[in-house]
């Protein structure tokens, strides 16, 4: 074999290896960018979701308790001064209102679960472990308001003590930071910091 075709094989050679090489590599880049294209829009719907289900636990100030409340002072005055005197029947109807409109403020905590159900798939381990906590906190919640529901009844005048655990400072305080870590972790995996 001649000194020319050896250089001409090993250069051969090379290129092929060299090719080989850049098709693996051009492959993994792309397989990240399509993950992180994918991240991107999970994590682009989950935010509006939650911004959209955020909204909605706003309550509509025609509907809101304060609302109720006035409702309730004037069918209690106008009880009062009718005859027969029915406060019971008044006070039952609005715990019924009032129970009503906080079961229907926990539905939005069940959407929650099922929009983080929806991205854990994606989700680095990182996310996933913040994630499984914002569950978590969101679950505890929901089990606590049902609780408090369920004690105070529809059928009894109920001791709004119940409801005072619910709400509290250091869980909506944890909800706010888990939120901020979640986002923050969320602009890092699609490429923004």
């Amino acid at each position: 074999m001649t000194t020319e075709l050896i250089i001409s094989i090993v250069i051969a050679a090379v290129g092929w290896i060299w090719a080989i090489i850049q098709f693996f590599t051009n492959r993994r880049w792309q397989k990240k960018d399509y993950v992180q294209q994918q991240r991107y829009e999970a994590y682009k719907g989950f935010m509006g979701k939650m911004d959209s289900i955020s909204e909605s636990m706003r309550n509509d100030p025609t509907k809101s308790v304060f609302s109720m409340v006035k409702e309730f002072m004037a069918s209690l005055l106008t009880s009062i001064t009718s005859e027969p005197f029915d406060v019971r029947t008044t006070t039952l109807t609005f715990t019924n209102q009032l129970l009503d409109q906080t079961q229907k403020s926990c539905e939005p905590l069940q959407q929650i679960n099922g929009e983080i159900n929806s991205i854990k798939l994606i989700a680095s381990d990182e996310l996933l472990e913040k994630l499984d906590e914002l569950q978590a906190l969101n679950q505890d919640l929901y089990n606590e308001m049902m609780l408090a529901l369920k004690a105070v009844g529809k059928e009894q005048i109920p001791d709004f003590q119940e409801l005072k655990t619910v709400g509290q400072q250091e869980r909506w305080k944890r909800f706010k930071s888990l939120y901020s870590e979640i986002r923050r972790i969320m602009r890092k995996e699609i490429g923004i910091q």
